[in-house]
């Protein structure tokens, strides 16, 4: 004789199969948390680290000469910054379609626009260079930040400054 049939609608799981489902199913899910976290961990570690240097003191070592081209509506340095209370020589370069100026305003001097600037502002102006053309001159300045600008009406305003350290 044939043991009776079971009711299709009960079914007994013993409790170690359902255990061992669950951890089927979330072992994958916890390994990858873990290796995840050690990444995060180690990108953290480096980015710290990449910072610290970053944030270290800088050489304030300044040029005694200055390369800039000057296109439209930049200056391009060839150094960030430049030696305080010595004669710098500087040679720009006009590399853009339009007449350029090169000029420098005091330490401290940021005016919302080319209407502000006034003549007390400025302590340097190397003059104005023609498309192509190649002007030197010499800069003598104090340690601090200075704006470089041009002085052409309408250059200012489309973003033609830029910031020349003077380190001592």
């Amino acid at each position: 004789m044939d043991p009776p049939a079971a009711d299709p609608a009960v079914t007994h799981i013993p409790y170690k199969t359902q255990n061992a489902a669950w951890l089927n199913l979330f072992a994958p899910l916890v390994v990858v948390s873990l290796v995840l976290s050690v990444i995060a961990l180690v990108v953290a570690v480096n980015v710290d680290q990449t910072t610290v240097v970053q944030s270290g003191p800088v050489a304030a070592t300044g040029a005694t000469s200055l390369t800039a081209e000057l296109g439209e509506w930049e200056f391009v340095f060839d150094s960030p910054a430049i030696a305080a209370d010595t004669d710098v020589a500087v040679t720009f370069s006009n590399v853009g379609n339009v007449e350029h100026n090169f000029a420098v305003l005091r330490s401290g001097a940021d005016p919302a626009d080319e209407e502000r600037i006034d003549d007390g502002m400025i302590v340097a102006d190397l003059g104005d260079a023609q498309p192509g053309e190649t002007l030197s001159g010499t800069l003598t300045l104090g340690a601090g930040n200075y704006l470089v600008v041009c002085l052409i009406p309408g250059h200012f305003n489309s973003g033609m400054k830029a910031e020349l350290q003077v380190a001592a």
